[in-house]
């Protein structure tokens, strides 16, 4: 949301001014439920309550250790079955990290930086507030785009993810058409 209002134009005080509302209201709103303090503190130490609030940290945290440099190889992880709960979708990359190691994370954060870079790069070069802000949001919302490990998680991603980066692209192709492509087979 910030980031849309970021790219339409909105003026650096309004900016300081949620946050500084944001910051005055998160304290409160993890202060009035007592569930929200208990994910917070099993956060910051997940082995005070191994068995409740902290084991999902905790078993994420055994999958991306046992996987070192290189990983146990792909679909041969452990945590997956049974001990890490949620493993298709919240500690995805928890699996990622057992299954491909330190090697395969520090790649996988390098494609999202460059599906990020791009589709800024695309957003700035829009050649209308339309195409601008359409790029922009695309790219803002990198959480419908994770990494599925069952076939209709797969299915459902690429039919969301893989349609608003085809019309990205086609958005900056469109922009460009007449001053790379068309001067290149011009009939002379």
């Amino acid at each position: 949301m910030l980031i849309m209002l970021f790219i339409g134009g909105m003026k650096p005080k309004w900016f300081v001014f949620l946050l500084v509302a944001a910051a005055v209201a998160v304290p409160v709103m993890i202060l009035v439920e007592p569930y929200r303090l208990k994910r917070l503190l099993a956060f910051i130490d997940p082995w005070a309550s191994p068995k409740d609030e902290g084991y999902q940290l905790i078993q994420s945290l055994y999958a991306l250790g046992s996987g070192g440099w290189f990983g146990v190889g792909l679909f041969n992880s452990r945590q997956k079955y049974s001990f890490l709960p949620f493993a298709e979708s919240d500690f995805v990359f928890s699996v990622i990290g057992e299954e491909t190691g330190l090697v395969g994370c520090l790649f996988l954060m390098l494609l999202f930086l460059l599906v990020i870079y791009r589709g800024v790069k695309i957003s700035l070069n829009a050649a209308d507030k339309f195409g601008s802000l359409l790029c922009g949001g695309i790219v803002s919302i990198p959480r419908d785009c994770r990494c599925p490990l069952s076939a209709t998680a797969a299915r459902r991603s690429l039919c969301s993810c893989l349609p608003q980066a085809c019309f990205s692209m086609f958005r900056e192709t469109r922009r460009r058409r007449p001053s790379h492509i068309y001067k290149r087979f011009a009939i002379r």
